[in-house]
């Protein structure tokens, strides 16, 4: 049997001394960009929805909504509707009462 030989197994893995870690001057650099990259990007889309909106409004479709041919009207049952009325009648006749007279509440001193 052949022997194994633990120098290669250990060659392969990567170590520390291949790394390269990057300064903080490169660190920033990188970042800037970034925020850079992203501002600008941002910074095309409100044109580009600004534009949209500038022509929507120029045509007038902007403040528009979409209306169904279909409209119905409500339909009103009338004994209905004078049973809801006569009743509010009723509550505000009561409320007249009171106002003119004050309730008998007894006395719980007594």
């Amino acid at each position: 049997m052949k022997p194994f030989d633990i120098k290669k197994l250990f060659s392969k893995l990567p170590t520390f001394k291949k790394l390269e870690f990057r300064s903080v001057s490169a660190k920033a650099h990188f970042d800037w960009k970034v925020m850079i990259i992203l501002f600008f990007f941002i910074w095309i889309g409100i044109i580009v929805y600004s534009t949209k909106i500038f022509f929507d409004v120029d045509k007038g479709a902007f403040f528009t909504t979409e209306t169904s041919e279909i409209q119905t009207t409500p339909i009103i049952n009338k004994k209905t509707l004078e049973a809801v009325v006569s009743i509010f009648e009723e509550k505000n006749k009561k409320i007249e009462e009171l106002k003119v007279s004050s309730p008998s509440v007894p006395d719980p001193s007594e």
